[in-house]
């Protein structure tokens, strides 16, 4: 089955055919979601029985099922049935069933606008439906429970919307009230979901008839007869016809103002205009308000007016201000006064006409009149009409009658006459003057008499006569009378104009007939507007009114006269009437009841007196009352909120009635100030539902109750009624609160938006207004109050917002970060009670936001140079690139004019940037600042070099140190000019422009990568390549930028050397010391470094002549000292100068000194030092001028071509050292090649510091893959100073240098076969016959290899020829390729020479040591005890070799090296020997348990005299052996010759005395004192085993006392070395005494222990312990660099020497 929802039954019809002949019972089994019929019958043989399947869903859902049809006994068969069930998804405009809100609130308005009564008008809505199954749908009208008048209807009732389809629903409207509005309200309804409400709103349009002049001023007739007419127009503006009527008599009648057209009908677009005829009979004053009936339409007025002359009578003129004034005085009760009257009251003052019109000047006279309605509203007017419920005190003269019917006559020689009464309501005598008399009658009807006086309160009869002028005829007319004031007849008798008033104009309806029968009357031809009248809605006791029109469409006059109601509810006027043929009777209903009920009635028309004619009307009225249908029992419950806070509802109520109603909300004053609802008041539609807002400021207490009242009132009357609403709230505390506590957003550009949001949270039960603050904390190298500056950093959206009660809300957070600082905001909230007031609320922790502004930045973290600046150093090529000045200032935060532009948009850069013209100093430095005021270029020169040199490349290694991505790029001045029109160049170019042209077209500078970009953390090699191709300084200027970062120019300068110049480069003409501190011990030396750029080796020296002069400005105090005045340095090289700044004062000090190049230019250097006090600065010492070591980085990072050994360390810092000690530090050369072996080779250095380094190994060979270890020791002698050491590392192929000396050994060979064959020929016999013949002749043209052409002379020698002179040799194709210049090298006659092999090049490594070295005072002072170094003071300021110290010393002995070498081996076994026996190993662990000695146990005793001295006496002398070394630890091999000669000598004396010697410092037995001391302390540590038999005794015991004194070296002995330094002699001191037997072991313990005390404090003892150790830790950093083991994973001890002999 297909797709169906859940509630329609879509029906299958199945066949069950039975071929059988016998009738069979038959029942279906059949799933719950379907339904069969017939679910149960019989079979008829060989029939056909139809079955239908319904499918009928309960739910969405997929159905499958089986159904069994089961006939027979036991026989059955199946049929599957399938089926999707799915819930309708229709819309109307909005969603179906997504409410707005409650009580009947409308989802969707048709609104018809304004209708034509009487009118339909439709519209329609379409329902959707989106799926593909049919919808149901239903729809109905919502009463509010009372029987209310339809005026929308709606054809559709019910229906459904096929699958993806739609269905359109008509409303329609009629209304019949115009003016009216109305409401109705529909519910669509698709089957099981919530309806949806349609709001129909529509009013009732009739005709829009104006007028265009609301009064005619006829102004006065002279003479009676005369007549004048005016006109008015009336247009339409509704596009509704409007049929209009006069409420005069016709034009042919006796009226004084005579209307044509008097009726007719008006059309939008056609106005008509009216002609008003004033034709007065008597000489009085008129007026006379004409209404225009309008069919559907309020009435219009028209006052007209003028005054009739005569020579007896002369009236005052009548003006439009005294009519105006006569409505004003009828509303204040002044209308039946005559101007008698009101004269004597303007003169008692009782009366004033202070506005105008005459008023009562006190209100308590005006109450005692009666007062007069207001006759310009048209309901006033319809009432006069009906004569209904218009008091007699309120009119000016009562008609008794003011309809005469005569009905049929049937003679014509007398005239019929009917009695009319009228009566003055005056105090004044009237005139009552009738339009119609006898003889000058147009009509049949007259009055007589014509003029009568009425005295003051009394009646008058008069007659009103009817002859007809012939048979079967209808008449009818209105006669015409006018009263006023006698006096008023004339003006003399009214003496102030003020009490002038106005004439009333009264009427009578007359109608008569001459049929003899009324069978016989014309033919009516009558059309009417509506059959069914429709009153408009009204109240108890007061009248409605509704107007219908009936129009004569015959050529004959016709008569209509309407039947009364019997029960008095309605009533036509007029009731009857004569209605001319072609002319329009407009009729008014009137209806009034007192009972709310609906009322309803029929009311037949006569037409002509024959019922044939007869029309019936259907006459409906309501009366009602105001009612409204609250919602929720008039019960407003507010969401709960907090205290203070304000809350907002909105309510509904419904208008139940058909009145349209006026409201207003009525508030206590109590509770004014806490509730207010708007609109406060307005009007309600009938049956209308508004919704109105209620808002509550709640207070402080839980529960708030308000009451509140709704007042309605009917617009028809005062009736109203009240409605008692009832407000509750209640008031909680609100909680806010963050699901995060921590908004990170890491790294973000600055300039750049970033956005992240964080949730708050309302978990308590009221809705709350909630405001974020946040406060700024930044962290970084701005203050707060530049920060404070800057724009907002960060944006909260929405900073201020509503969050409902248990609900969730996204805070967009955006970071827009200005500055590279750290910001840290915490973010608070607020609950306010509204967005402006915050005050007083106690902010909420929310969360913490974390953003850290971040620029672009790259740093430089190596630089490797080669080609023609492989010698120089890295410290060296890092100053001359600024590297530290370059680092630092792209580290800085850019400016904001760096920030304009970005890599794209960077098209065009200042013109002459960078390059100025001038010399520098020492034509090294021509480049000034470049870039904005007052930042400065940055210099990165490449050094110098002789012309045709290599190329100098220095690869800088650029890393991304940011967090984010960065774009870089290096535009030279021709990346960014543009290119111009010939026109537009200024001229020649300056002689900057012509060098910055050449230096770009030659392309002596390039940059490879030019741009690129790095992610976070990611590096980059870029190539900086300077040409030497062009002698002189050449300079270009390159900007670098980073994109959204630094804009930085660089100014690369380059020197080219003319080959025979000789150049001294320096980094800088400026050279800034290291600060000093005055009153210094000892002035550390400084270094200046020179480099030789030329080909040629240079000698300079420098006239100090600028020292002396500072000398003696400076108090005759030496504040520079230059210790090296001359130097000689090779071609590529550095040399340094040594410098000592003695500053005596906190101040700079400045020389100029000039550097004399011999056979050279002279250059200037500045020399500056900066002198500061201790006491000012403090620890934190002062800033550094000259950029410090620590920045260049101590591994190589970024690789060389062609390198395949690397260290692994290129820096080795010893750090601050005082004077008399060693530093060591141990450095790896590895091997990376994975099939060559290579050779290394340290080489020497120049320095006069060098020496205070020591490597070793200084050469050796590494295999593919291996690595050498060599040990750096730096020995600190000499005065303190600061060491910047650099040491080169000659790395060789081992097979290119096989290859070599191959080559070499074939070039040997064939020189030597050269040397001894050769070939002659013609012109060598030629040449040798110029010569002589001699063989000195033949010699030197053999040597020198030509073959000069053949003579006939000589051409017997050519049978002489030889082999070439040169042969191929075999070799490898590369080696072939790489002398194939040499080999095809000519000489001037054309003849091949073969040079000799050049040695490969060897490649160059550079190891540069630091250090500082203090005098150890001043160390002590700085960086406290000395502690952890040795202070051997046996080592000399000045490095005296061995040789030279056993001059100066001949009675010391020297070691051999043997001995030495015997010594350190044997110490090493024993050592390992030791590590490895686990019977040493156990007998540790045993000694801690072994029992106490029991000689402990013993008393002590006074030794005998004597036995100290004979204790020392038994002492023998110790002699020690040891090779001749240097103060390092290194043998001096050229000691060798005198190994038999030289020994050292050390005594161990007892008690006696031994005196210093002096000259310690030049004794050569410091390297054996070193061992000695080492060895003691192994001893020693041997000996520390026996403490164990003694810990138990305690302190008290004399034996133990005596170990402790023996082991720290007491007073009880004493040791004398002859390496002493002076003033180093010990005491005489003697033995304590011990009382404990005198036993041979005492004895041997004793002197044991006096050895080993002497040996740990021999410095000599100590250095060869020292040694051991190293040697020791040596082996084990060797096995674990070859991998021989791991000493990670396994703990392990290795004491086995693998070290070379000592003869390698």
């Amino acid at each position: 089955m297909a797709h169906e929802d859940v509630v329609s039954r879509p029906a299958k019809k199945v066949f069950i055919a039975f071929s059988s002949s016998y009738v069979l019972p038959f029942k279906w089994k059949i799933p719950s979601a379907f339904s069969i019929a017939p679910k149960e019958g019989t079979l008829k043989g060989n029939g056909v029985c139809p079955v239908e399947i319904k499918f009928t869903p309960e739910a969405a859902g997929v159905y499958d099922g089986q159904a069994v049809l089961v006939f027979g006994e036991d026989k059955w068969k199946q049929l599957r049935l399938e089926g999707i069930g799915k819930y309708p998804h229709v819309t109307l405009g909005t969603e179906l069933g997504a409410k707005t809100s409650g009580f009947m609130m409308p989802d969707e308005i048709v609104d018809f606008g304004e209708v034509n009564c009487g009118s339909m008008s439709t519209r329609s809505l379409d329902i959707h439906n989106y799926l593909n199954v049919n919808a149901l749908f239903n729809v109905s009208q919502l009463n509010s429970g009372r029987d209310i008048d339809k005026f929308f209807y709606c054809t559709t009732s019910s229906g459904a919307i096929p699958a993806h389809g739609k269905v359109s629903i008509k409303f329609s409207y009629q209304p019949a009230v115009c003016g009216h509005q109305h409401v109705e309200y529909f519910a669509v309804t698709p089957v099981d979901l919530s309806r949806t409400i349609v709001k129909c709103t529509g009013v009732g349009r009739g005709p829009s008839v104006q007028i265009n002049s609301n009064h005619l001023d006829f102004g006065i007739i002279e003479r009676l007869g005369a007549s004048k007419t005016l006109s008015v127009v009336l247009s339409n503006d509704s596009p509704m016809p409007a049929h209009f009527q006069f409420n005069s008599p016709s034009f042919d009648s006796d009226s004084v103002f005579k209307v044509s057209p008097r009726n007719g009908v008006i059309i939008k677009g056609h106005p008509v205009t009216v002609g008003i005829t004033f034709m007065p009979t008597n000489s009085i004053g008129y007026y006379k308000r004409l209404e225009v009936l309008v069919n559907q339409q309020d009435s219009l007025f028209v006052d007209v007016f003028g005054v009739a002359h005569c020579e007896e009578f002369k009236p005052k003129a009548i003006t439009f201000t005294q009519v105006t004034k006569h409505y004003k005085q009828l509303q204040n009760g002044l209308g039946k006064l005559s101007p008698e009257h009101l004269d004597q009251l303007l003169v008692t003052k009782k009366i004033s006409a202070a506005s105008g019109a005459l008023d009562w000047v006190n209100d308590v006279d005006k109450l005692d009149q009666s007062e007069v309605r207001d006759l310009s509203d048209p309901q006033t007017a319809f009432e006069k009409y009906f004569e209904r419920d218009v008091p007699d005190h309120e009119k000016f003269v009562t008609l008794e009658k003011t309809k005469f019917d005569f009905g049929r006559v049937t003679t014509f020689n007398d005239a019929l006459q009917q009695t009319l009464n009228i009566t003055n309501n005056t105090k004044a005598k009237l005139t009552i003057a009738w339009t119609a008399s006898a003889a000058s009658s147009a009509s049949c009807f007259w009055v007589e008499p014509q003029i009568c006086d009425i005295p003051p309160l009394k009646a008058q009869s008069f007659r009103v006569c009817f002859k007809p002028d012939g048979f079967d005829k209808f008449f009818g007319t209105q006669i015409e009378a006018f009263a006023f004031f006698k006096v008023m007849r004339d003006h003399e008798l009214v003496k102030d104009n003020r009490c002038v008033t106005l004439p009333r104009c009264v009427m009578i309806e007359t109608v008569g007939h001459t049929f003899t029968s009324v069978k016989d009357t014309f033919k009516a031809d009558l059309e009417i507007s509506n059959r069914k009248i429709t009153m408009p809605p009204c109240v108890s006791s007061v009248p409605s009114y509704q107007t219908l029109y009936l129009l004569n469409k015959g050529d004959t006059s016709l008569t209509y006269n309407f039947d009364r109601d019997s029960k008095g509810h309605f009533e036509v006027w007029p009731q009857c009437g004569l209605i001319l043929p072609g002319s329009v009777q407009i009729c008014v209903a009137r209806f009034v009841a007192e009972e709310i009920q609906k009322y309803s009635t029929t009311i037949q028309c006569h037409v002509n007196h024959n019922a044939k004619y007869l029309k019936t009307f259907v006459f409906s009225a309501f009366v009602d009352s105001p009612q409204l249908l609250m919602d929720s029992n008039a019960m407003v419950f507010m969401k709960p909120t907090t205290p203070g806070d304000t809350v907002k509802k909105n309510y509904a109520f419904r208008n139940n009635s058909r009145l349209s109603l006026n409201f207003e909300w009525r508030i206590s004053k109590e509770d004014h100030d806490f509730i207010s609802i708007s609109p406060s008041s307005g009007v309600l539609a009938p049956n209308e539902i508004q919704s109105h807002e209620v808002t509550l400021k709640t207070q402080s207490k839980k529960v708030s109750h308000y009451k509140p009242f709704l007042k309605v009132v009917s617009k028809m009357s005062s009736l109203h009624k009240s409605y008692k609403v009832q407000v509750i709230c209640e008031t909680m505390q609100g909680s806010l609160e963050s699901l995060e506590e921590v908004v990170d957003f890491g790294e973000v550009v600055c300039g750049n938006r970033q956005t992240k949001s964080f949730t708050v949270y309302n978990s308590s039960n009221v809705d709350i207004t909630f405001k974020l603050v946040y406060a700024q904390q930044v962290q970084g190298p701005y203050s707060d109050e530049e920060v404070f500056l800057d724009k907002p950093a960060l944006q909260l959206s929405p900073l201020i917002g509503n969050l409902p009660a248990r609900t969730h809300k996204l805070i967009q957070v955006t970071v827009n970060p200005t500055r590279r600082i750290d910001y840290k905001f915490d973010v608070q909230g607020l609950v306010v009670q509204s967005a402006n007031d915050d005050e007083g609320m106690k902010p909420i922790s929310l969360c913490s936001i974390i953003v850290r502004g971040m620029f672009p930045c790259l740093q430089i973290k190596d630089a490797q140079c080669f080609g023609s600046a492989e010698n120089m150093s890295k410290v060296y090529l890092w100053r001359l690139l600024n590297v530290d000045r370059l680092n630092q200032v792209l580290d800085a935060d850019p400016e904001e004019s760096e920030l304009r532009y970005s890599a794209i948009s960077r098209m065009s850069m200042e013109s002459r940037r960078g390059v100025v013209p001038g010399q520098g100093r020492n034509g090294s430095f021509d480049l000034s600042s470049v870039g904005n005021p007052g930042s400065s270029a940055i210099d990165m020169n490449f050094g110098s070099a002789p012309a045709g040199s290599a190329n100098t490349k220095i690869v800088l290694l650029f890393e991304n140190t940011s967090h984010v991505e960065t774009e870089w790029s290096f535009y030279f001045p021709n990346d960014l000019k543009l290119e111009l029109e010939y026109w537009a160049q200024s001229g020649d170019f300056t002689e900057e422009e012509l060098h910055q042209l050449m230096v770009s077209e030659n392309k002596l500078f390039k940059i490879h990568p030019q741009s690129g970009k790095l992610q976070p953390g990611q590096s980059i090699g870029i190539t900086l390549t300077y040409q030497h191709l062009f002698p002189g300084t050449n300079r270009i200027p390159v900007l670098l930028k980073l994109n959204r970062g630094r804009e930085i120019v660089l100014n690369f300068v380059g020197v080219t050397v003319e080959p025979e110049r000789r150049y001294l480069h320096f980094a800088s003409p400026v050279h800034q010391f290291r600060p000093v501190p005055i009153a210094g011990t000892e002035p550390p030396q400084q270094l200046y470094e020179f480099y030789n750029g030329g080909s040629l080796p240079l000698k300079c020296s420098l006239d100090l002549t600028a020292l002396d002069n500072c000398k003696a400005e400076n108090f005759n105090c030496a504040i520079f000292e230059c210790l090296d005045k001359e130097l000689y340095i090779e071609p590529g090289k550095s040399c340094a100068l040594r410098w000592i700044f003695r500053p005596i004062e906190a101040k700079l000090y400045t020389v100029e000194v000039p550097v004399i190049i011999e056979h050279g230019e002279t250059a200037v250097i500045f020399f500056e030092g900066m002198g500061y006090d201790n006491r000012d600065v403090g620890e934190k010492g002062v800033e550094n001028g000259e950029d410090t070591l620590d920045t260049i980085p101590s591994r190589q990072i970024v690789p060389k071509p062609r390198q395949q050994v690397f260290l692994s360390e290129e820096r080795v810092s010893f750090g601050d050292l005082p004077l008399f000690t060693r530093g060591r530090r141990v450095v790896c050369l590895t091997n990376t090649s994975y099939s060559d072996t290579v050779k290394f080779e340290w080489q020497p250095n120049q320095d006069p510091f060098s020496k205070c380094v020591t490597l070793w190994p200084m050469n050796g060979t590494l295999g593919p893959q291996e690595s050498a270890m060599f040990n750096v020791t730096f020995t600190s002698t000499g005065f303190p100073s600061f060491y910047n050491l650099d040491f080169t590392c000659q790395i060789v192929n081992s097979s290119q240098m096989a290859r070599y000396e191959w080559d070499v050994a074939q070039w040997e060979k064939m020189r030597a076969q050269q040397d001894q064959e050769f070939t002659i020929t013609e012109r060598n016999a030629h040449e040798a016959h110029k010569a002589g013949g001699s063989d000195s002749a033949l010699k030197s043209v053999r040597l020198k290899h030509t073959t000069p052409p053949l003579t006939p002379s000589d051409i017997d020698f050519k049978h002489y020829e030889t082999l070439p002179p040169i042969k191929k040799t075999r070799g490898d194709k590369d080696h072939r390729k790489c002398h194939r210049k040499s080999r095809n090298v000519l000489t001037e006659d054309g003849s091949h020479i073969w040079e000799r092999p050049l040695p490969p090049k060897p490649f160059v490594l550079h190891l540069g040591v630091t250090a500082r070295t203090h005098n150890v005072q001043e160390f002590e002072e700085s960086f406290g005890d000395v502690g952890a170094f040795f202070v051997d003071r046996t080592l000399s300021k000045d490095f005296e070799t061995d040789i030279e110290k056993l001059q100066k010393n001949p009675d010391r002995i020297v070691a051999l090296c043997s001995e030495y070498d015997v010594a350190t081996g044997i110490f090493t076994s024993l050592v390992k020997s030791m590590f490895d026996d686990s019977t040493f190993h156990q007998a540790i662990k045993n000694v801690q348990s072994e029992p106490i000695p029991y000689f402990a146990q013993l008393k002590p005793y006074q030794t005998p005299p004597g036995d100290s001295e004979q204790t020392s006496a038994e002492k023998s002398p110790v002699k020690l052996d040891t090779p001749p070394c240097s103060p390092t630890g290194v043998v001096d091999k050229g000691s060798k010759t005198r190994q038999d000669d030289t020994r050292v000598k050390i005594d161990v004396h007892g008690v006696s005395d031994v005196p210093a010697t002096s000259g310690s410092g030049k004794s050569s037995g410091g390297i054996l004192k070193k061992q000695t001391s080492n060895l003691a302390q192994e001893l020693s540590g041997i000996l520390n085993t026996e403490d164990t038999f003694f810990s138990d005794v305690g302190d008290e015991t004399e034996p133990n006392k005596l170990l402790h004194s023996i082991r720290a070296g007491g007073k009880g002995s004493q040791i004398s070395f002859s390496n002493l330094e002076p003033g180093m002699a010990t005491e005489k001191t003697t033995t304590p005494t011990v009382h404990m037997p005198a036993t041979p072991e005492l004895h041997v313990m004793e002197r044991n222990n006096k050895l080993m005390e002497a040996l740990r404090s021999d410095a000599e003892v100590a250095f060869c312990s020292e040694k051991s150790l190293e040697n020791c830790l040596s082996n084990i950093i060797s096995e674990a660099v070859s991998q021989t083991f791991n000493p990670v994973v396994k703990p392990r001890l290795i004491a086995e020497s693998l070290r070379r002999a000592t003869s390698s």
